[in-house]
Formats: structure tokens, C-alpha cells, sequence
């Protein structure tokens, strides 16, 4: 009979870390969040008009900036939290971004990829963003276009509406998950702030954003097992 593996034994490590994967796995690259999403809003609305209607109801998804010194004074944040500039899924815009190397031009908008804590003034010296666009297009483009996208079966843009207090109409936009445009932090913190996401927003953006940036293609969590597998044996 086989003696229990040492604390420090190999056999122990390849035990902890097979157990640990077993945990992750259901957690880290699963569609989970974006399913439910997805699911709630196609069975609550069932036409297109009817989930674009929803989603721009005042302050359901997008609202005002929101200010520290605002959040501060309404008892929303403590004198002991960081004094935040920017929050994670803020929608800005700047030209001092860059993408595959070019500065992103032309009065551009972007969301704001990284998390709040890491958009401290010194804590990083680079930021992530996601392009924006607004959803445009004629006829049946047009609508297949706002199908797809207040479907939320897109795994390329995700649905925003329009923003608060726009001077000009708009049908929404599409957040884009296909190229991150990187801008260094001490800029990002000069850019001017559109709007911000409210509870629902945020947690909508940010169950699509670790969807989409980490999902497992298929086969892919086989394929790996089966390398281990036979790297080990």
C-alpha cells in the first residue's frame, strides 16, 4: 500500500494544483455570466424595439459621471479609499491613444478596460481601452445590426445605449472587444469623461469583458489536459 504524499513530495504539488484547476475550471473561462445576460433579456423582451426601449430608460446602464468628491459627500466611499479619477467601464474620449502602434484621431470614444484600483494616479503607468462606435448602417443592415447586438449573442461588440444627455440622438453604440488601444495613464486621466456605468452596466461589461478576453475555445481545456497527461507520463 502506497504511503500518503509529503507536504513537499511532487506528488503532492501535482495534487494541490490538480485540485486547484478543478475549482478554476467552472469559474475562469466558462460563458456563464454572458449566457445569463443573454437569456434574461431575450426572454423578458422578445422584439428588438422592445430591448433597445429598456436599455435607454434613464440611468439603467449609463449615467453621469461619477465624481469622487460626489461619492465622497454621499457617504458612497470612505475618507480611507482611494481617490479615484476614472472608473473601470468609463466611456471617454481622447486622441492620445494609440492602436497597432497609430494614435487613435477623429474625436474617438473609448470604455475603459482596466479595473478602478489600477487607475490610481502612479499605480500604473498604461491603460487598456475598447474602442467605441456608434451603431450606424441602412435598412435591413441597420437592423440586423441592433439585433445582434440587444441580442447579446455578439462575441465581438457589446450593446450601450445611448449615453445621458446627448446633444445628438443616437441608436447606441457597440463596444469593441476585437483590438485593445493602450494609452499611457497620465493621459487617460486628462481625457474627458462621457459617462460612467451604473451597478447593472458595470456588471454587464465586465461579465462580457472576462468572457470574451478569456474564454477557452473548444477542445481547448482537453487539449491542454492531454498534453499534461503525456508531458507527465
Amino acid at each position: 500500500m502506497s504511503s500518503a504524499a509529503t507536504p513537499d513530495s511532487p506528488d503532492a504539488y501535482q495534487e494541490f494544483f490538480a485540485r486547484l484547476e478543478q475549482q478554476l475550471a467552472a469559474l475562469s473561462h466558462t460563458d456563464e455570466a454572458a449566457l445569463a445576460i443573454e437569456t434574461a433579456v431575450t426572454q423578458r423582451f422578445k422584439k428588438t424595439a422592445q430591448r433597445q426601449l429598456a436599455f435607454a430608460q434613464p440611468n439603467t446602464t449609463c449615467v453621469e459621471p461619477i465624481f469622487y468628491s460626489d461619492a465622497f459627500a454621499s457617504g458612497a466611499i470612505q475618507a480611507d479609499e482611494d481617490q479615484f479619477t476614472l472608473l473601470q467601464g468609463d466611456i471617454v474620449s481622447t486622441e492620445a491613444a494609440y492602436l497597432m502602434g497609430q494614435r487613435v484621431i477623429g474625436n474617438p470614444m473609448f470604455a475603459v478596460l482596466n479595473s478602478t484600483c489600477d487607475l490610481v494616479p502612479g499605480r500604473r503607468k498604461y491603460s487598456s481601452l475598447l474602442r467605441v462606435f456608434p451603431v450606424a448602417g441602412d435598412g435591413d443592415t441597420l437592423k440586423s445590426t441592433l439585433h445582434n447586438l440587444l441580442s447579446f449573442r455578439s462575441r465581438r461588440d457589446l450593446y450601450l445605449p445611448p449615453l445621458p444627455n446627448e446633444d445628438v440622438s443616437t441608436l447606441g453604440y457597440a463596444i469593441r472587444f476585437d483590438g485593445v488601444a493602450q494609452i499611457r495613464l497620465e493621459d487617460l486621466l486628462l481625457a474627458k469623461r462621457l459617462c460612467s456605468l451604473s451597478l447593472v452596466g458595470w456588471r454587464i461589461f465586465g461579465s462580457f469583458a472576462r468572457f470574451l478576453i478569456s474564454r477557452a475555445g473548444d477542445g481547448e481545456a482537453g487539449l491542454r489536459a492531454k498534453l499534461s497527461s503525456q508531458s507527465s507520463s
